[in-house]
């Protein structure tokens, strides 16, 4: 299940912000420019959908970077990436 939940999340960031793999890990809320408030909330919905969990809204500020919503998924959802 890991390579697989990875692949739907990596997808999920590629999809979101028109990116290829190789810049998933320079992506960080507000710093890239597609990564806007919008964007956030797009993110935020298309995670939740795709594993099947909701967000808090601490949650949702937390998740600044595609590193963070790694660590965010597994501590908070033990959905390990």
């Amino acid at each position: 299940m890991t390579m697989e939940a990875l692949e739907k999340y990596n997808e999920i960031f590629r999809s979101s912000f028109g990116v290829g793999d190789e810049q998933l890990n320079e992506l960080e809320y507000k710093v890239y420019p597609e990564w806007n408030s919008m964007a956030h909330i797009g993110l935020i919905s298309a995670l939740e959908e795709a594993f099947g969990v909701n967000f808090e809204a601490e949650d949702i500020f937390a998740l600044t970077t595609y590193e963070d919503g790694k660590r965010l998924m597994k501590e908070r959802f033990g959905i390990d990436l």
